[in-house]
């Protein structure tokens, strides 16, 4: 009977998430245009922002920190080229169920597009993982910037490790966000305590929320929100029992920095 109840189980999820629809990839719906006379200009304006945003998928904050720099106006160009430029998606799999999306080029996988600028605490999200057709997608957190250093917890049979950062270069999809009106020294002490608390915990897809800062297990977006509860900030969007990458990224007290393959005017 036991055996009969997984497989039905198995069944109906594999009916269930067959026919989700989740956009896989967002390609920038307006005509590329020459932004140069708008990165020229020495004051901003809000339609000036929202113009570079759908031409390079970088947010007022990255937009405003880059732009006291001698580099500004090289940096967005080459956002702007990433943003626009052919991608290859090819579905490679991960396991038995689960799958990844990467950018190839002559059978070799190519990094996507580039990171813009990151610091402590910042987490990292993409829709290129699924299970089925359901994109349940995959985030981590930065714990040191200094010498590029992510958090996660990927699968089954592993536990939370740091990662480079720039391995995320080669996700077809990336959202990268912050928690908002927090001075990054304040996020500075949230990636240290995260690295020391929930480093080496097994992976475990059922991890429940936690009251304590160590809990027995983890998974990718349960490492965030546990992150953040000490602080006082809870992450997830619904108040659920589990968490999940959605979740955390359609949370309010977060903003977004920068995207790739979202559409930037969702929240996932």
């Amino acid at each position: 009977m036991k055996r009969y109840t997984i497989f039905f189980t198995i069944l109906l999820i594999f009916i269930f998430t067959y026919f989700i629809k989740s956009d896989a990839f967002y390609y920038p719906p307006q005509p590329k245009i020459d932004l140069t006379s708008i990165l020229n200009k020495p004051v901003l304006s809000d339609e000036d922002y929202e113009t570079i945003l759908n031409q390079t998928g970088i947010y007022r904050p990255i937009v405003d920190e880059l732009k006291g720099t001698p580099a500004f106006k090289s940096k967005m160009l080459m956002y702007q080229r990433k943003y626009y430029s052919p991608i290859n998606i090819i579905k490679t799999n991960m396991s038995i169920l689960t799958r990844l999306d990467k950018h190839m080029v002559k059978n070799r996988p190519q990094k996507a597009f580039t990171l813009a600028p990151y610091k402590n605490g910042y987490i990292f999200f993409t829709k290129s993982t699924y299970t089925f057709n359901w994109r349940h997608g995959h985030c981590g957190i930065v714990v040191d910037d200094l010498h590029g250093y992510i958090l996660e917890s990927f699968a089954p049979g592993t536990v939370s490790s740091i990662q480079p950062v720039d391995n995320w270069e080669y996700f077809t999809t990336f959202k990268m966000m912050r928690p908002m009106n927090q001075s990054q020294q304040f996020l500075d002490t949230v990636a240290s305590r995260t690295f020391y608390n929930l480093s080496r915990l097994p992976y475990n897809i059922l991890a429940m929320k936690h009251p304590n800062n160590i809990p027995p297990s983890t998974h990718c977006s349960h490492i965030i929100w546990q992150a953040y509860l000490p602080f006082n900030l809870d992450l997830d969007s619904n108040g659920g029992i589990f968490v999940s990458p959605q979740n955390i990224a359609q949370s309010p007290l977060l903003e977004p920095l920068q995207v790739f393959g979202f559409n930037p005017d969702g929240s996932w």
